[in-house]
């Protein structure tokens, strides 16, 4: 297949005259050949922001990073509008036909490299739309302009993981480091294809931990090899090597709420369980995440008060005198800083999953040196360091409990898109509780409802899927989280 791009002048038609035709409709700036390298900053950059707001606008909320003091405390409450539905669903599908694009494209020209990059691009994609929906379109999506198929089949989620994890074995098995990117476009890695390598051996751990609990995944044997044979199934070694997307500060690649006004931005401002906890642990990230109350500056005695989750709209917004006498988040780090970076999957996410490994016997290994690994990276990833006797006193020391590990990779999950939630969803952890206000008898949601465009133009199958799952509710749970 070749996909050639044109600029028609119809008007020319219109004068009946067709000499020259072929040099004016010729546009010398525009490619008249599509390339796998042309497509991908198309794919990854969209898919970065839509991940980022799945952290503010989902998962900070539900997972307690922060709370919310305007009028709308909705999510924190646990009422979801179409909007978040949208968003993500958008966000996510609207890629899967660039996606689709590049796979062929790079089959066609015998391109191992860009059509292994496509298949852990989709299944990426696809592990955040089935964990926040559950049953969603995968074998039959981003065919409505190819096949002229509009209304997809719901794939089960057992389905797609069983899918995306061998997806994701095959990627690794062909990407080919040493022949490089030849078409670029590598917004992500810089063309290292190794460290491709790593990400879609990182994610699959990811993945597989996911679910574990399932028997039939198998997934405890399937970890074990993936760990124990390094040279052939890389994993992110170092902050170095971790998918996260450095943006370059100059419009329109800038962190995305970087360019919100300061009042929305600070309408998201800390929450009491995140403050309370980081404080209890005297731990720097405190200060990297959120600053000291304005009222407290302006008194000479800075101090971090966090918002509780959860209360009635008018209560939030007037919680200790109002938002002058709450923490918000760090305006330097997130809303004047534009290069801030997007976080797919870090380094010491990839830690604390091996930790919880070896905790439960899949792998060899001490579960302490990893756990100790996964807080010293995810400080320094922000800048900052572990503090003295942080990991040989106090709560934050190793003592071999499932709260201890999953408390600091929730720490270190901070702006990680859903990953907390999704995470919360499998372990129980940590253990936040919903706030007074919230409309759903004290439990946390596990999914989104499915977006009413779907309702409306693939009736049959979403009626068959949201009958398949228990009901098209925020309470239905997944194939992974049924135990």
């Amino acid at each position: 297949m070749k996909i050639k791009i044109y600029v028609f002048a119809i008007f020319i038609a219109l004068l009946g005259c067709t000499k020259g035709f072929e040099e004016l409709q010729k546009n010398p700036n525009l490619p008249e050949e599509v390339n796998p390298g042309l497509l991908l900053p198309s794919i990854i950059f969209p898919a970065v922001n839509a991940h980022l707001y799945g952290s503010r606008e989902i998962s900070h909320e539900l997972m307690q990073y922060t709370s919310n003091n305007n009028s709308f405390t909705q999510v924190q409450r646990f009422i979801f509008t179409l909007g978040n539905s949208n968003s993500v669903w958008n966000g996510f599908y609207g890629r899967i036909g660039d996606i689709s694009v590049m796979q062929n494209l790079a089959k066609e020209l015998g391109d191992v490299n860009y059509e292994a990059i496509a298949i852990i691009m989709k299944s990426w994609s696809f592990s955040i739309l089935t964990d926040v929906f559950i049953d969603v379109p995968y074998s039959e999506a981003g065919k409505g302009v190819d096949e002229s198929n509009f209304t997809p089949i719901y794939d089960t989620q057992q389905t797609i993981y069983e899918k995306i994890l061998l997806d994701l074995e095959k990627a690794n098995e062909m990407l080919e480091p040493s022949k490089g990117l030849t078409y670029g476009g590598d917004i992500l890695f810089g063309g290292d294809v190794l460290r491709w390598k790593k990400f879609a051996n990182s994610l699959r751990l990811r993945l597989l931990m996911r679910v574990s609990f399932k028997p039939e995944a198998n997934a405890a044997s399937k970890i074990k090899d993936l760990v124990e044979n390094p040279s052939i199934n890389p994993l992110f070694e170092s902050n170095e090597d971790h998918a996260v997307y450095q943006y370059s500060g100059v419009l329109p690649d800038v962190f995305p709420y970087s360019t919100q006004r300061e009042f929305d931005f600070n309408g998201y401002v800390s929450s009491e369980f995140m403050i309370e906890t980081l404080k209890g642990l005297n731990d720097p990230r405190l200060s990297v995440f959120y600053q000291p109350t304005k009222n407290s500056i302006a008194a000479g005695s800075p101090e971090y008060v966090g918002l509780p989750s959860g209360l009635p709209a008018g209560d939030s917004f007037e919680y200790n005198g109002g938002r002058d006498g709450q923490s918000l988040l760090n305006n330097n780090n997130f809303l004047l800083d534009a290069t801030q970076k997007g976080i797919i999957m870090t380094y010491s996410e990839v830690q604390f999953l091996l930790a919880e490994a070896a905790m439960r016997g899949m792998i060899d290994g001490e579960a302490q040196a990893y756990y100790e690994n996964g807080v010293t990276s995810s400080m320094e990833y922000w800048g900052t360091s572990v503090p003295e006797g942080y990991l040989s006193s106090g709560d934050a020391a190793w003592d071999g409990k499932e709260e201890t590990l999953f408390l600091q990779k929730y720490l270190a999950l901070f702006w990680g898109g859903f990953e907390a939630w999704f995470d919360y969803r499998r372990t129980g952890f940590p253990n936040i509780s919903p706030g007074p206000a919230n409309v759903n008898d004290d439990q946390i949601p596990v999914r989104l409802i499915y977006p009413t465009i779907e309702q409306s133009l693939n009736e049959a199958h979403y009626n068959e899927a949201a009958i398949r799952i228990g009901g098209d509710n925020i309470n239905s749970k997944g194939w992974w989280e049924s135990f």
